[in-house]
Order: structure tokens, then C-alpha cells, then sequence
């Protein structure tokens, strides 16, 4: 079943998105303007791209949470989407309960990023 939404202008997918790929075919934003996921091979695959292409938004940003230093080859992923202005990268210390255990922890030995 087809979902349309005109208005809808900021779309978030984090977490387990086993049932993803049926979503995006199904739903159509042509009025999205910003993306965020946590998944970053949701760029490296077709599926944001062909979402946005025949949703016709104007999407211009993209924010990608969690992301790590070895996954900054994902800019070529965004060649489909030409419209895209801004992008946003958020590393979100997931490992660590808190800033500063996590520089105490790194500190020591000179790792930190």
C-alpha cells in the first residue's frame, strides 16, 4: 500500500531496519528535505537514492550519527544526489558511558582521535 506525505520534511531511520527496503518502496516524501539514519549503508545501497529520486524531494541535508573514521568513503554514495547541501556526521561515544571516562581511557596512550 503506497504511503504519501507532502508535508514531511525531516525523516530519521535508526536502529534495526530489517523491514526498510519495503518501506521506502512504499513511501513517497516529496517534500523531504533532510535525512538522518545511523545506517550508513543505507547510501552505499540503492535505496535512499532511488527513494529520493522518485519521491522528487528536495533534499539538501543528510545527517549520519555514529559514523566511524573508516566509513568517510560513503562520499561518493552521494554522487545520486546532487541536491544534497549540507551533511552532518555525529560520532556518538556508544562505547563509553561518559566523555570523560572515555579520555581517561585514551589518554594514556595516546589514542585519541
Amino acid at each position: 500500500m503506497p504511503i504519501t506525505h507532502q508535508r514531511l520534511k525531516t525523516l530519521s531511520l535508526c536502529g534495526d531496519l530489517s523491514g526498510l527496503k519495503v518501506l521506502l518502496c512504499s513511501l513517497t516524501l516529496p517534500g523531504l528535505q533532510e535525512f538522518h539514519t545511523d545506517q550508513l549503508s543505507l547510501l552505499t545501497t540503492p535505496y535512499i537514492p532511488a527513494f529520493i529520486q522518485h519521491s522528487s524531494c528536495p533534499l539538501t541535508g543528510i545527517t549520519l550519527c555514529d559514523t566511524r573514521d573508516n566509513e568517510f568513503g560513503f562520499f561518493n554514495s552521494l554522487r545520486p544526489l546532487p541536491g544534497v547541501t549540507d551533511i552532518t556526521l555525529e560520532w556518538i561515544f556508544s562505547r563509553c558511558c561518559c566523555m570523560e571516562e572515555y579520555v581517561q581511557s585514551h589518554s594514556s596512550t595516546g589514542t585519541l582521535p
